[in-house]
């Protein structure tokens, strides 16, 4: 890179990217979770009226339980690589600054 500023861009970049992914995990989640919470509504309507909750009922809620703790791992996931990418970030910036000083008392440029 030319500059550390354009360094820096291009890093920041990367975690703009992350962050992106999160906020589309985070929505995803939260319509996941109220499509579980209207599942589970409908089961505890079934049970205030004496019913049995249907048998296809309990399949789509154990399954979209399923898709809400997939959901909830993905965004567990994606938190830790962004932790992960800034500290790595961190490291970078300093051995590029590193390496330009190098080169600045090499060639004195």
């Amino acid at each position: 890179y030319p500059t550390e500023s354009a360094y820096k861009t291009a890093q920041q970049a990367i975690i703009d990217t992350i962050s992106q992914h999160i906020y589309t995990t985070q929505a995803n989640l939260r319509s996941q979770e109220q499509n579980l919470a209207e599942l589970l509504d409908k089961a505890a309507d079934a049970e205030r009226n004496s019913q049995k909750v249907p048998k296809f009922l309990v399949d789509r809620i154990a399954g979209q339980r399923k898709a809400v703790a997939s959901q909830r791992a993905l965004l567990l996931r994606q938190q830790r690589e962004k932790t992960a990418s800034e500290n790595d970030m961190d490291a970078k910036l300093q051995h590029y600054r590193d390496l330009r000083a190098q080169q600045k008392a090499q060639f004195g440029g």
